[in-house]
């Protein structure tokens, strides 16, 4: 998957989970206080790859999430992931902010075919 692919998912994903908040655009300096950012690498398993999010609040991750997605995987299942990362990471760190604690949770997954 390209990266113009990958940023594209990553939108569809997370405007569906949060919708009206994302900025379709590169941000330039200062950052946003409040960012997610997203990672994808292969793995030691040939046609997998690790998607990553992080949700910060200030400088060091608030929440996370990981999944194991096969490069074979159809668009729609790749959003869906996305979108159910997205949501669990805002999760985390809204009821955990709420409960005045600084919120340090994270989540593994697999979107793998018998995975």
């Amino acid at each position: 998957m390209t990266d113009e692919t990958f940023a594209r998912l990553i939108r569809v994903g997370m405007e569906r989970a949060a919708p009206g908040s994302v900025v379709a655009t590169p941000m330039g300096t200062p950052f946003p206080v409040r960012r997610i950012v997203w990672d994808a690498t292969p793995t030691e398993h040939p046609g997998v790859a690790r998607l990553v999010v992080n949700f910060s609040d200030g400088s060091a991750p608030d929440a996370y999430a990981q999944e194991v997605v096969a490069n074979g995987a159809s668009t729609g299942t790749i959003i869906g992931v996305i979108e159910s990362m997205t949501a669990h990471v805002t999760d985390i760190y809204t009821r955990e902010r709420v409960a005045g604690i600084r919120p340090i949770g994270g989540m593994s997954g697999s979107a793998t075919p018998g995975g």
